[in-house]
């Protein structure tokens, strides 16, 4: 295979993958893997500072206490989701009992 094939190919495949080169990339210079994704978004500015004087007085990451709240918000949602799939299946708990 010629040089410069070998190199459209690469191109190609780095172009890609661009996101998992990067990360490689990144891994060369710290050594660590990001598990982690910064994110930019718009809230109120008096909710913000209000969180940001709360987090601090109570020795709270401010990222690991907005993860969380996601994380319990997305919990909520999918058990409501399922809830309401049973509700909308008359026959689900008659259909478990048949099963045993």
């Amino acid at each position: 295979m010629s040089s410069n094939k070998f190199q459209q190919i690469a191109k190609k495949i780095v172009n890609n993958n661009k996101t998992m080169f990067e990360e490689l990339m990144e891994f060369e210079k710290t050594k660590k893997i990001r598990t982690k994704t910064r994110l930019n978004f718009t809230i109120d500015k008096n909710i913000a500072s209000q969180f940001k004087k709360f987090c601090r007085k109570k020795g709270y990451n401010m990222s690991s206490k907005i993860e969380q709240a996601m994380k319990e918000m997305m919990e909520k949602y999918l058990l409501s989701s399922f809830l309401m799939s049973i509700q909308t299946r008359p026959n689900f708990f008659s259909t478990l009992a048949f099963m045993q």
